[in-house]
Formats: C-alpha cells, structure tokens, sequence
C-alpha cells in the first residue's frame, strides 16, 4: 500500500498521496517489529497451545513491544491528520504526543493502546462513511470496508470470550482489510497511469 501510495505521488505530487503512503510505511515497520517481539516472547504452555508471555521479555523485547505500539498509533495518526486537511506540523506533533503519552502514562498500557487503535478506526470509518456518502466511488466504498474491518478486528481482540481463537480470526480480518486497500490503491495508480499516458498522446 505504501509503495502504490508513493507511486501516485510520484505521478500527481498529491500530499494526500505522500501522507498516506507514510502512514502505511509506519504501519508496515510496526509490524515487521511485532512479528520479531512474537517470536521472542512466545511460550509453551501445558495446553500444547502458544501464548504470550510478557513476563518473559527481556530489555530488547520491551523496547520492541514498545517500538511497535509508536509506530502503529503514528501510522494511525498519520492517516487521521489527513482527513483534516491542515499542514500543521505542530497540531501533528502534538497528536502524536498526546496519544502516546496517554498509553504510556496509563497503568494498562495494553487496554490503553487497544482503545486508542479503536478510538482512531472509529473515527477514520466515519470519515470515508460520510464521503462515500457524499460521492458514491467504488474506491471509497473499498476504503469504508477495509477500515471497518480493522475496527471490528480490534474489537473481537477487545471483547473476545475465547482470545486465541479471536486472535487468529481478527489477523484474517486485518489481512483481509490490507488487501482491499492494496486493490483500492493499485486502481488509483491505474488511473493515474492511464490519464498520464492520455494526457501525453
């Protein structure tokens, strides 16, 4: 998604387009270090099954765990900032600040940063909700069910009675998300490709 997204910008030098394919890259990096946190911090238990065990993190593995949870609430944040339409990079600075300063300061900081992941997908779903609303495109349409399948994967992880079951359902429903924005975003780049290649015959 990254990548498409900077494609397009390459092309049109649209700030939306460079945002949101820094959002994504953040995104991305967040979880490339959650999946080296997985393996450093999985343990057996007498189930047969894998869990987490964050008793068993080490100096490194609490500094991932954290790195992953910057850089996943920056990516966030990312991709709200740019549905307010503003250049400020004090009002970005500052949501950024706020919003980990509020997960870090707080005494769950696991239920913090899941209801702030929560809180950000809420908003952004509402967002693309009132624009399809207002342009009816099938591009908008894939973005408003991609978001809302990552709000509802945070959700299922939040409210789950049988969490390593949910785990593995809401990691489909994010993979599945991912992919509808990949498909939405390559369609822009198609577009963007085509009227370029119109424009200049």
């Amino acid at each position: 998604i990254a990548w498409y997204s900077f494609r397009i910008y390459s092309i049109s030098e649209q700030r939306e387009s460079k945002l949101l394919g820094s959002a994504f890259l953040l995104i991305s990096f967040s979880y490339f270090i959650k999946a080296i946190t997985n393996m450093l911090i999985l343990t057996e238990i007498k189930d047969g099954f894998r869990v987490f065990s964050l008793e068993s993190l080490n100096d490194f593995g609490v500094i991932a765990v954290y790195t992953h949870i910057f850089l996943f609430i920056a990516g966030l944040i990312t991709l709200a900032y740019l549905t307010f339409r503003v250049k400020s990079a004090r009002v970005y600075s500052l949501l950024i600040f706020t919003s980990i300063s509020a997960i870090f300061l707080s005494v769950d900081k696991g239920e913090a940063f899941s209801f702030l992941t929560s809180l950000l997908l809420a908003y952004i779903v509402v967002h693309y909700l009132v624009l399809y609303y207002r342009k009816r495109s099938n591009e908008l349409l894939l973005l408003l069910i991609a978001f809302l399948g990552l709000f509802l994967s945070g959700l299922e992880l939040i409210f789950a009675s049988d969490y390593t079951m949910n785990y593995v359902l809401s990691h489909f429903v994010e993979l599945f998300s991912y992919i509808l924005m990949s498909i939405c975003v390559g369609i822009v780049l198609r577009k963007r490709d085509y009227e370029q290649k119109k424009n200049k015959t």
